[in-house]
């Protein structure tokens, strides 16, 4: 094994430590609404390959499938065999989600080392081991790493399409092409916006020259081959699908439109993702690229690296939306150029300028890694644990609870009365704008048009229909709303003994956050005016708790899903002055 090797394995290990690190973070609660694990767990219960949930491809449903029900449901049938008690639901469910978290662990591993491959292919060993070292120290990128959603998944067979437009650039072989292709069906079979990676393709082949252009015919046929066979509900259930499709992707690109577009908002957030000095020289990578644009063996390779971004962040920005997860996708060819750079530093001829450029660099991923490993430390010290301890220690058993839904602490009902609030996704905006948009409208009614016609020629027997997440999560709300009063008045009436709040929960009722929002006055200003008092003090509830882990006050990383700001109050009482408020680590 050569020193490359070496440094190589060396950076995939890392990597996998600290995307393992923390991802037991939550259990047995759901904190993050988004892991696919509850529906593939149901798909192998019902021996269902349909998903019946269409906002993202159904590949990874497969994936969960196949690598962690499965084999925990085969162990615990084996365990059961001998003893009954031994595994029950809370433990099957848990293996289940570590086993689906460690898989989105792995596969962000596997990102690194395509990075690498991809880097080494385009520029040599140095850019390589660079860029791939840097993307297993970003924060962002880790972060999403730990949990069973679809982003990783996605990002790997997109960054392997990448990997394999690359090898196209320079070797006219068909099983680049037909490779690519089918990768690029995967990346979108698990979420749709993973099909861009096919203008890398389309872009490797027109910047290596080529003139026949049946190569490129077929991978583009065999990327839809291997999105259909990755959606088999595409055949066997497809006006579900369509419906389900349609909605989805309606109601996404209907989201936040009385906000600004999300292109500068995501350059922000880009830097969250990396931390500042990774992304001071993510930015000098960029603006050194244009630099190599003006050689001839640079130019195609930096325009292909161009073509893995630019076009993600055209389809991104266009919304207005951006929040980590969307950032991190366009990161690992971002590192890509700032390696290259980093590289020709590293390479001077004059010794000083190669001292301070590998000085300057160790700084950077100095801090990076300590910005990373402050991500997984609010993991493994989410405030909601804190939250909880404090609970059990201050609060007697018997006490009334009223609580902000799951993304406050989880609160035992076997020792407390918990009273749960309604939990508003604030979904009512664009889902008025969906259900009145002449478009969609005149394509739902096709659809509906197109499946009565195979009705009546017995091609298809209609099911259920297909109810969106933002209509359940809309129908819930108002039920569970119209029996609660969510007003001051109703928590005065109600008298828990303690209220608990999160900022995932009532930051999104902030005056500036619903401003935008043209329907903000009549639908939630009752619950804006109840935070807004209770934040201000002009209720009977004062704050006895507030819990926020934090490693140094001087590394902040505002990792998604996790360690919200926790406040507790109790009910006619002075504050407590015997906590830490924003709780640090003890060193």
């Amino acid at each position: 094994m050569n020193n490359s090797s070496r440094y190589l394995m060396a950076i995939l290990m890392l990597s996998l430590l600290l995307n393992l690190w923390g991802i037991h973070w939550g259990l047995p609660n759901r904190w993050n609404a988004d892991e696919v694990t509850q529906r593939a767990k149901e798909m192998v219960v019902d021996r269902s390959l349909n998903p019946h949930f269409f906002a993202y491809g159904a590949l990874h449903y497969y994936q969960v499938m196949a690598l962690a029900v499965l084999p925990v449901k085969i162990f615990k049938k084996t365990l059961n065999v001998f003893d009954k008690t031994v595994f029950d639901k809370t433990a099957e469910d848990n293996a289940i989600v570590l086993l689906s978290r460690t898989l989105s662990a792995l596969l962000g591993t596997g990102v690194v080392l395509l990075i690498y491959l991809l880097a080494k292919e385009l520029f040599e060993d140095k850019t390589a081991l660079l860029s791939s070292l840097m993307l297993a120290v970003s924060m962002g990128f880790v972060n999403i790493s730990h949990f069973a959603t679809t982003d990783i998944p996605s990002l790997f067979w997109f960054t392997a399409a990448c990997l394999m437009a690359s090898y196209v650039l320079t070797d006219e072989s068909r099983r680049w092409y037909l490779l690519s292709g089918f990768f690029v069906g995967l990346a979108a079979a698990v979420k749709y916006i993973g099909g861009v990676a096919l203008i890398a393709l389309i872009a490797a082949h027109f910047l290596g020259g080529r003139r026949n252009h049946k190569a490129l015919v077929m991978a583009i046929f065999t990327a839809f081959i291997g999105f259909i066979v990755s959606n088999p509900a595409i055949i066997f259930s497809f006006f579900e699908f369509a419906v389900g499709f349609l909605k989805e992707n309606s109601f996404n690109s209907a989201r936040n439109t009385s906000r600004p577009f999300a292109f500068f908002p995501m350059i922000l957030q880009l830097r969250n993702v990396l931390g500042v000095p990774l992304f001071l020289l993510c930015i000098g990578g960029v603006l050194y690229s244009f630099k190599l644009l003006a050689s001839d063996q640079y130019r195609p390779k930096v325009m292909l690296i161009f073509s893995m971004i630019i076009p993600y962040y055209l389809l991104i920005g266009s919304m207005h939306v951006s929040v980590l997860r969307y950032v991190v996708p366009a990161v690992p060819f971002l590192l890509v150029l700032a390696g290259k750079m980093v590289g020709d530093f590293i390479s001077l001829k004059s010794r000083a300028g190669r001292i301070a450029s590998i000085v300057l660099f160790g700084i950077i991923i100095g801090y990076s890694t300590t910005y990373t490993i402050a991500a997984d430390l609010e993991f493994t010290n989410d405030s909601r644990y804190l939250a909880y301890q404090w609970i059990v220690q201050n609060v007697k058993e018997g006490s009334t609870i009223e609580t902000t839904s799951f993304y406050s602490p989880r609160i035992p009902s076997d020792k407390y009365i918990v009273i749960v609030r309604p939990h508003n996704s604030m979904v009512d905006e664009p889902a008025s704008l969906v259900q009145s948009n002449s478009t969609f409208l005149l394509l739902q009614k096709m659809i509906s048009n197109l499946e009565s016609a195979a009705e009546r020629f017995k091609l298809h027997k209609r099911g259920k229909p297909y109810v969106a997440w933002w209509e359940n999560s809309m129908d819930r709300y108002r039920s569970h709303a119209a029996n609660f009063d969510q007003s001051l008045k109703g928590l005065e009436a109600r008298k828990p003994d303690y209220l608990i709040v999160s900022t995932y929960y009532f930051g999104r009722f902030s005056p500036g956050r619903i401003s935008f929002d043209r329907f903000s006055k009549d639908r939630y200003s009752t619950e804006g005016e109840f935070y807004d008092a209770l934040l201000s003090g002009k209720t009977s509830y004062k704050k006895a708790a507030e819990f926020e882990y934090r490693f140094l006050p001087w590394i902040n990383p505002q990792v998604e899903f996790v360690n919200p700001r926790i406040y507790v109050y109790r009910a006619n009482a002075a504050p407590d002055n015997n906590y830490e408020g924003v709780v640090k680590k003890e060193n």
